[in-house]
């Protein structure tokens, strides 16, 4: 889908794994969900807090500018709660 709305700014997937491997997340942007809500929703995705930024948060597909600003994203979050 990324690759078909040719490759929007702000649209990014990451993942997340734990320290053993055995469970793994998945981050959306809000802007890949904009494009991609109807095939989130029956999977249960719901809205969250941005992740907390470690290595093993990594992007998967993307704006690669997308992490840099997750840091403002986590405080506006906060703010709008």
């Amino acid at each position: 889908m990324y690759i078909a709305y040719h490759k929007p700014l702000g649209a990014a997937l990451f993942e997340r794994h734990d320290e053993e491997f055995e469970t793994n997340s998945f981050y959306f942007s809000p802007e890949a969900v904009t494009l991609i809500s109807t095939l989130v929703e029956p999977f249960g995705g719901v809205v969250c807090e941005p992740p907390q930024l470690t290595e093993r948060f990594v992007l998967l597909i993307g704006d690669e500018d997308v992490r840099k600003n997750l840091h403002y994203r986590q405080a506006t979050f906060r703010v709008r709660r």
